[in-house]
């Protein structure tokens, strides 16, 4: 949908409110969390958005939503598929994985 209709702002908005709501009545977080939140903020934010930074979305530029749909193809896809039935298995961290390349049509 993103890919045939491109963004919207409707869909943005939306998603602007539940982060406000979500924000303005979060519960109390540890001290000691909060102070590694805002020291993280501190980093990746201007000083007018660290303490909220993390929480709310300030700007909307469907340029860069359009984008980043560019690169949702299926080419690029990495698709996980998790079975007890595999029947050519590799080890993997304990695990047994099957590797296998996957053509998809669309």
């Amino acid at each position: 949908m993103l890919q045939d209709l491109g963004p919207q702002d409707r869909i943005y908005n939306e998603i602007k409110t539940v982060d406000d709501n979500d924000f303005r009545f979060q519960e109390e977080e540890e001290p000691i969390e909060l102070v590694e939140t805002l020291a993280e903020n501190m980093q990746l934010y201007p000083d007018e958005h660290i303490l909220t930074g993390h929480l709310l979305k300030f700007e909307y530029d469907p340029k860069i939503y359009a984008e980043c749909a560019n690169y949702m193809t299926l080419d690029k896809a990495n698709v996980i598929l998790y079975s007890k039935a595999f029947d050519d298995e590799k080890s993997f961290i304990g695990r047994r994985i099957l590797v296998q390349d996957q053509v998809f049509y669309s």
